[in-house]
């Protein structure tokens, strides 16, 4: 069975480490399966990756990303967050590439990668592996409470425009237009994600499943903790409470962290990690022990992980959590909103705590009992531990991809 990956990208980014980690789980689980990725910019050193690399590729990929956000010049009073046109066409070899297998797989393929138009000239059976909303709204990632999609995008509330006929209407019809005939076999790391895409009138008569994303837990396990603690100047005494986004943005729920930190009862015994883009804008406590270590290469971020006695992830629009699954198959309990995808990896109070969204005096009380808790004993990390290693391995998520590619 030959498959491809689309992808913009093969790495650096949560969406595209996905789709590496599931390009690598079902090369090593069937040797049936011969997987390979296209991007519009390789910046992995994974086997069969095509497409440009090095400085070549990051230029190329620049271009690309910058042309496709020319139509956003006419909305100079837009909100900040990511909106996508995909107006920029596929070099006519690339969608040769494309054909050339059993199954399409699209995954997370804006920022001039390929054009909305070009899906219906795809002559394979075509899976598509939602990573955000992009793929039925009109243009942005995360609608932010907006329902439109269900229907029909006009008036965006993203683009703060008052007309019918805006971008993001346009962008809409050209999906509704150019898929109507296109058999698209829609798959949701997370039951929320699938709801919400049955919901709208892009797939609303396509197949969607759910299966979560993959990652690698010989990786991404329970370690020993003494090294991290030292290197960090942590005692053994102290209680670690991590927080990381690979952007400051509002979805991901920065302010909601920082504002619960000052409801916590004591700050004594406490240190606080973050890693990432998280920049603070709130006041924080002066007695409370924050350590900003900004972006970190993946071997120490696992190591950070097993160090954590609890993750907190207050995202307000998740489609999987990928740091929580992270994490907990780090053998640490996560803390966060009873909302989106992370209800599918959350499982309150027994590897972790779903707070009230978007109560920060809620989401307080979770990481204080997760830390009680695992003073106590390390069940919640073990629940944790488990749960990844029955739902989100190599072997497991694999093995359902492979069964859905046979089926269709």
């Amino acid at each position: 069975m030959n498959i491809v990956h689309i992808s913009t990208r093969d790495g650096n980014g949560g969406a595209f480490e996905a789709t590496s980690r599931l390009h690598t789980a079902l090369r090593e689980v069937d040797v049936n399966v011969n997987s390979t990725i296209i991007t519009q910019n390789k910046t992995s050193n994974l086997d069969d990756v095509r497409g440009p690399s090095g400085d070549l590729g990051t230029l190329y990929d620049y271009i690309r990303r910058k042309i496709d956000q020319v139509p956003l010049l006419l909305y100079p009073n837009r909100n900040s967050r990511l909106f996508s046109s995909s107006i920029v066409p596929s070099r006519s070899q690339r969608k040769y590439e494309f054909s050339n297998y059993d199954i399409i797989n699209l995954h997370w393929i804006t920022g001039g990668f390929i054009k909305i138009e070009e899906m219906s000239e795809l002559n394979s059976k075509i899976v598509w592996t939602l990573h955000d909303m992009w793929p039925f709204t009109g243009g942005c990632h995360y609608t932010n409470g907006c329902k439109k999609y269900t229907d029909i995008c006009q008036s965006c509330p993203h683009l703060n425009s008052k007309k019918k006929d805006d971008l993001a209407n346009r962008n809409h019809i050209r999906k509704l237009k150019s898929w109507e005939d296109t058999n698209f076999t829609v798959i949701a790391p997370s039951k929320w994600l699938a709801e919400q895409a049955k919901k709208s009138s892009i797939f609303s008569d396509s197949n969607i499943y759910v299966i979560p994303n993959t990652l690698n837990i010989n990786k991404y396990r329970p370690r020993e903790n003494t090294e991290i603690r030292s290197s960090l100047n942590i005692s053994p005494e102290k209680s670690i409470i991590l927080f990381g986004a690979s952007r400051d943005s509002y979805l991901k729920g920065s302010d909601l962290f920082y504002d619960s930190l000052c409801h916590l009862n004591d700050y004594s015994d406490i240190v606080v990690i973050t890693f990432g883009k998280t920049t603070v804008k709130q006041n924080i406590p002066d007695d409370l022990d924050i350590k900003r270590l900004g972006f970190i290469p993946s071997k120490k971020l696992r190591h950070l992980y097993s160090a954590a006695d609890v993750m907190v992830v207050p995202s307000r629009q998740e489609a999987f959590g990928q740091t929580a699954s992270e994490a907990m198959s780090s053998g640490t309990p996560v803390v966060a909103f009873k909302t989106t995808g992370l209800r599918d990896v959350v499982d309150h109070k027994q590897n972790g705590y779903l707070a009230t969204p978007f109560e920060q005096r809620d989401l307080a009380k979770g990481i204080e009992w997760c830390m009680r808790k695992q003073k106590i004993s390390q069940n919640l990390g073990i629940n944790a531990r488990n749960k990844a290693v029955g739902e989100y391995s190599y072997q497991v998520v694999a093995n359902k991809y492979i069964d859905l590619y046979k089926k269709i």
